[in-house]
């Protein structure tokens, strides 16, 4: 699904993951649902998009599966100086007005969220498709090809393995939006979930937004300022499991407050949390959803905006990072290693947006 704009990465470079999001946001037409892996811990992605103003500054990539230890890496260099820098908030966030009598009475912080909200479709929200395209082609198995996704115009579906797992969308410089990755999260009630999320104190910088033979989205934010967008589905949509190459593996929330995060999306999208310890990194937050673990949150590194972090799958992270440096990005935290998990590390493509790159154990 492609969605304007935000695969437990918008983008700006520096150390850690970032991702986020955009005006203009993109939702799949059929794609395969990410599989959570087991536990990868990256840092840095790019955050979502659309105008609205953002909370503090941070983030560090993580994973999942057992309970996730990953290293956190101070930023180490600055992000390409193309668009953005992954340290730098993606989108500008607006404060809820307390008179917002908008919000349905039934959606309550209290309120059940929907049970089997996962991470469905990702978006790379870009200010180069040309350039992102190519890029991602050298160093992902994946294929695209262009399609008409109204109010959004032509985009590329990406596909990997036979199965379509996100799309590239062209974000307009002049909206003063750095490039990004945006998770899309699979809800059953839309409207539900942004009324719980403007009753929890977060922001909802794209409205519910109808997406052409795909479904309505939007895209919300924590008070922190990490954005994702969460879909409502016109129709049935594969499910992707396993790490295969191509395929996202993790999606995290990196903040400047995990904590305070993880009870925003836990509220949110209904899911419960539970913590692992990571030695002198803290705590890592796993969101689960039965017994099944569907995301992640962590501390974002000093100067690193709150975002979501997305991870990629390869079977050679020393030969893909090559890659990345080769095709003009850059790798501001470099490969660690977590028992069972892998070895992962944080790149940002040429145009500004970040992502974690995983190899599972």
């Amino acid at each position: 699904m492609a969605a304007k704009k935000t695969k437990k990465p918008a983008k700006k470079p520096a150390t850690k993951a970032a991702p986020k999001k955009a005006a203009k946001k993109a939702a799949p037409k059929k794609a395969a649902k990410k599989a959570a892996p087991k536990k990868a811990a990256p840092k840095k992605a790019a955050p979502k998009k659309v105008a609205a103003k953002p909370a503090p500054k941070k983030a560090a990539p993580k994973k999942a599966a057992a309970k996730p230890a990953p290293a956190k890496a101070a930023p180490a260099k600055a992000a390409p100086s193309t668009s953005s820098r992954w340290d730098k908030p993606i989108i500008k966030e607006k404060a809820v007005s307390k008179g917002d009598t908008s919000v349905s009475k039934s959606a309550t912080p209290s309120a059940k969220g929907p049970g089997g909200a996962r991470v469905c479709w990702h978006d790379l929200m870009t200010t180069d498709p040309n350039r992102a395209r190519e890029f991602y082609a050298a160093l992902m198995p994946w294929k695209t090809r262009p399609q008409m996704l109204q109010p959004l115009g032509e985009t590329q579906r990406i596909e990997a393995g036979g199965t379509e797992v996100g799309g590239i969308v062209s974000l307009p410089e002049s909206e003063g939006i750095a490039s990004h990755w945006m998770p899309y999260v699979r809800v059953r009630n839309l409207d539900e979930v942004i009324g719980r999320a403007k009753k929890l104190g977060g922001f909802v910088p794209v409205p519910a937004t109808k997406l052409d033979g795909v479904g309505r989205f939007a895209v919300i934010a924590d008070p922190r300022g990490a954005h994702i967008s969460p879909i409502e589905m016109s129709a049935s949509m594969p499910t992707t499991t396993g790490t295969q190459p191509g395929w996202s593996t993790w999606n995290e929330v990196l903040s400047d407050d995990p904590a305070a995060s993880a009870r925003f999306f836990a509220g949110v999208f209904g899911w419960k949390t539970e913590e692992s310890e990571m030695g002198g990194l803290g705590k890592y937050i796993i969101f689960t959803d039965g017994k099944e673990q569907v995301a992640g949150a962590m501390k974002a590194p000093e100067g690193v905006a709150p975002h979501w972090l997305s991870y990629w799958a390869t079977n050679d992270l020393d030969r893909s990072l090559a890659k990345v440096k080769e095709r003009g990005g850059q790798v501001p935290m470099p490969p660690m290693t977590v028992p069972n998990i892998g070895r992962f590390a944080v790149a940002v493509d040429p145009t500004g947006a970040s992502f974690a790159l995983h190899q599972p154990a």
